[in-house]
């Protein structure tokens, strides 16, 4: 009797666990997705600090304020985060020089940046270009010895093979 007893209460038990398991087996996958957020939530200040840590493009950008003569109008600057290793970016300087040698002015200002970019950049590559370098017509205002010219200058860091230079001037 005394077995038979022992038998009915874990049968009972093993029933009771059963059912358990069922109904939590149910939760499982909606529980695994509130950890995987919490986790998320979790860890969100760490990957903050990563992302901010990460070198992006400021460096670049600091390369080209630090880069620009007198003679030189710089109009416009495009830079984007690209896909690859961490500072990869493409930038597009837009400007203007004048002045006795202006094209040399401006291709000064070219290996500027592409020597300023070139620091810290360990092994990533650094690539720039003229995507457009064209004399403006004579000004009546202006000294018959100054020339005037207009670039844009396309610079890429940590990117191969880049389309922004599939239509460069001398490329």
């Amino acid at each position: 009797m005394a077995l038979e007893k022992r038998y009915d209460i874990l049968s009972a038990e093993l029933q009771a666990d059963e059912n358990e398991w069922n109904s939590l087996s149910r939760e499982m996958p909606e529980l695994k997705h509130v950890r995987n957020e919490l986790g998320a939530l979790l860890n969100y200040p760490k990957r903050v600090a990563e992302e901010r840590a990460a070198p992006r493009w400021t460096r670049a950008l600091r390369a080209i304020v630090t880069s620009r003569e007198g003679t030189l109008a710089v109009q416009g600057l495009h830079a984007r985060q690209m896909a690859g290793p961490p500072g990869a970016c493409e930038l597009r300087v837009v400007g203007m020089s004048s002045g006795p040698q202006a094209r040399i002015t401006a291709d000064r200002f070219r290996l500027q940046i592409e020597q300023e970019l070139r620091r810290g950049q360990n092994s990533a590559s650094v690539k720039t270009g003229f995507l457009r370098l064209a004399d403006m017509p004579d000004s009546p205002s202006a000294p018959t010895n100054q020339q005037r010219v207009t670039f844009e200058i396309g610079a890429t860091v940590g990117v191969e093979n880049a389309a922004v230079f599939r239509d460069a001037v001398g490329y």
